[in-house]
C-alpha cells in the first residue's frame, strides 16, 4: 500500500496556508500535466550571502550537496524545475547567489516537509550570511497578484 503521509502533509500545508490567508492565491498557479489534467504550481527562492568566516570550505560543500539533491529531485520527477544562480555584481556580502525551485504545489510542500531539505536549510543558516527562503508566485498567479494589487489601489483611492 502506498504511503500517503507525504501527500497528506503537503495537503495540510496547503490547507493551513488557505486558512491563514484565505484570499491569497498568489502562490498558486494553474498548469497542466501531459494528460491535460490541471494542477497548481508554486516556487521557492533560496538566497544566500557570503560564507561565514572560517566556514568557506563547508559552504562550498553544502552548495554542491544542495545542487545534487535538488537536481536529483527534478530527475526523479519530484520537482518540476531547479536552477542555481550566482550573482556577478552587487554586494556579495549580502547576496552571493540563489536557487529557484518550482513544481506542483503538492511537490513543493512535500519538499518543505522533507528531512533532507530541512537539514540543508539548517546547515545553510549556520554556514552563510543572509540565508533566506521565500515562496514565489509563478505563472498565472502573477496575473492574479497584479489584479489583487490593482483592486487594492482602487480600494484606497489611488
Amino acid at each position: 500500500m502506498e504511503d500517503l503521509r507525504p501527500l497528506l502533509t503537503a495537503t495540510a500545508h496547503v490547507l493551513w496556508w488557505k486558512e491563514m490567508w484565505p484570499q491569497d492565491n498568489r502562490l498558486l498557479a494553474a498548469g497542466h500535466d501531459d494528460s491535460g489534467e490541471a494542477f497548481m504550481e508554486t516556487g521557492i527562492l533560496i538566497r544566500w550571502g557570503a560564507p561565514r568566516q572560517g566556514r568557506e570550505k563547508e559552504s562550498l560543500d553544502l552548495f554542491q550537496k544542495s545542487v545534487d539533491y535538488y537536481r536529483g529531485l527534478v530527475e526523479d520527477g519530484k520537482l518540476g524545475y531547479f536552477e542555481p544562480f550566482m550573482l556577478g555584481s552587487g554586494d556579495s556580502e549580502i547576496e552571493t547567489g540563489f536557487f529557484i525551485i518550482k513544481g506542483e504545489v503538492t511537490q513543493v510542500f512535500e519538499l518543505l516537509d522533507d528531512q533532507q531539505h530541512r537539514d540543508l536549510m539548517a546547515q545553510g543558516s549556520v554556514l552563510v550570511e543572509h540565508y533566506r527562503f521565500d515562496m514565489l508566485a509563478v505563472g498565472d498567479s502573477i496575473k492574479r497578484w497584479l489584479g489583487d494589487y490593482k483592486r487594492g489601489l482602487s480600494a484606497v483611492g489611488v
